[in-house]
């Protein structure tokens, strides 16, 4: 990081002798967000219709203040996976529109959240001579994109990477909301994951549908 005379950066932490440099420094590491929708029956045309009313290509930017936003989708019932087409496209918009758009996109059905632009990965384990594969993203949670965010949780889904994953994965839809996916801390080990995960799938494949 290049010196900058207002922000020094000690042991225990910032000294800030201009607030103003501070948040100048913490908007330009929140100007690009995965937005993730995720739930059963996700309805696809809504969303679509939002995206197309508040969002625009990577063509405007209102003075220079935009946030590049994309997007990614689980939906538990695999028969409903839908707007494949946004996985590629990124957007930008400046960040009031972002918190209307958001705003709407909260009153549909499913949950509707932030996470690292950069991290979406999968976590494996082996289970009864098995591999099961899950989805991973890293949420943020944050009340503005331009203000420090809080690293809340790891958030895992079944997907269908592992041929092992296909009969677990082909019922999700009929399970319960808690058990369509798993919420972790994000200061758990990989070990303390491991553990969570497979008891995840345990109670998936003993849930009596």
């Amino acid at each position: 990081m290049h010196q900058r005379k207002h922000i020094k950066y000690f042991h225990y932490g910032w000294d800030i002798n201009d607030y103003s440099e501070i948040l100048n420094f913490a908007s330009k590491q929140r100007k690009q967000v995965k937005m993730v929708s995720y739930g059963c029956n996700l309805d696809y045309e809504l969303i679509h219709n939002l995206i197309k009313k508040y969002l625009v290509p990577k063509v405007e930017r209102e003075n220079g203040a935009f946030i590049e936003i994309s997007f990614d989708f689980y939906d538990a019932n695999l028969d409903n996976q839908a707007l494949s087409d946004y996985f590629f496209k990124v957007f930008n918009v400046g960040e009031n529109r972002f918190l209307e758009f958001e705003k709407d996109l909260h009153q549909l059905a499913g949950k509707h959240i932030r996470c690292h632009y950069n991290i979406r990965g999968h976590f494996e384990v082996q289970l009864n001579g098995k591999q099961y594969s899950t989805l991973v993203y890293k949420a943020l949670d944050c009340s503005a994109i331009y203000r420090e965010a809080i690293d809340g949780r790891y958030i895992f889904f079944i997907d269908t990477e592992s041929e092992d994953n296909e009969e677990i994965r082909s019922k999700m839809h009929l399970l319960p909301p808690n058990l369509q996916s798993l919420h972790l801390p994000v200061n758990f080990s990989e070990i303390q994951k491991e553990v969570y995960v497979k008891d995840w799938i345990r109670s998936i494949m003993a849930y009596h549908i």
